[in-house]
């Protein structure tokens, strides 16, 4: 069995598509995944796809996403949203996005809006999943404010020094279609150095596409892709990696 950590599902208006790939993902081997959000309407569209036995569902706010709303009303809406669902198991995804993108929400503004997610994640008792982009050491020092959490960097693309900061802190490090592309060659070290026991995968499909079949769009189903990269890259047999991955995202997302 394999769980997808981390997706991106159509909206329930295209519910046959929704049903296609949760087919294609089953006939993989993928029992399980999570259906997460990046906006308030996102949210609520994701929220919706409960309706599936096996999806589940993670709400947040992009750092870059509903820009230009007031950030106490975010928070407001946040909160409803998480005692709307029945089958949220974490609050996500949310972090820091620092480019040189003219439209990014300001650095200042991003910090407040994923203090927000953290504090809910506290009060709700739920696991945080979190972005990043450039913002190694600014959200390290805001989850030093938070210890009690746990969660988990999502379609990690640091290096394995960083890595080892937020394994000092108890989160876990989840693998995308990244591992399969050369110019991410360096991600391999860390692939290979985490303990297998904080090590969660994901295709955050409909993005990051596999390698393998780069002109598809992604689907949860190459989070069997994911899972025999992570074999070879370890030295490790397929079934292994399938085994503890799956416990730890049952683990973390309490499925």
């Amino acid at each position: 069995m394999l769980i997808d950590t981390h997706c991106h599902l159509p909206s329930l208006k295209y519910r046959n598509k929704i049903i296609s790939i949760l087919r294609e993902a089953k006939e993989a081997g993928v029992e399980k995944l999570i259906n997460v959000g990046a906006s308030l309407k996102g949210n609520q569209e994701a929220i919706k796809t409960e309706v599936f036995e096996n999806v589940y569902v993670a709400i947040g706010v992009h750092p870059n996403e509903d820009r230009g709303k007031n950030i106490g009303l975010i928070a407001t809406e946040l909160e409803k949203q998480i005692k709307s669902g029945q089958k949220i198991v974490a609050i996500g995804e949310c972090g820091l996005d620092i480019t040189n993108w003219e439209q990014q929400r300001p650095l200042n503004e991003q910090i407040k809006l994923f203090e927000i997610h953290l504090q809910l994640a506290r009060k709700y008792h739920l696991p945080i999943i979190i972005h990043n982009r450039n913002g190694d050491e600014k959200i390290i020092s805001l989850l030093k404010k938070y210890k009690d959490l746990k969660g988990v960097f999502h379609c990690f693309c640091s290096t394995w020094q960083f890595a080892q900061q937020i394994l000092k802190l108890n989160f876990y490090l989840s693998f995308s279609g990244f591992i399969t592309y050369p110019s991410k060659s360096y991600l391999l070290e860390t692939v290979a150095k985490v303990p297998a026991e904080r090590l969660v995968i994901e295709t955050d499909s409909p993005l990051i596409t596999p390698k393998p079949c780069q002109d598809e769009q992604n689907q949860p189903k190459n989070v069997k892709i994911i899972a025999e990269k992570v074999a070879q890259i370890r030295s490790d047999s397929f079934l292994s990696v399938a085994n503890y991955t799956t416990k730890n995202a049952q683990k973390l997302f309490n499925l």
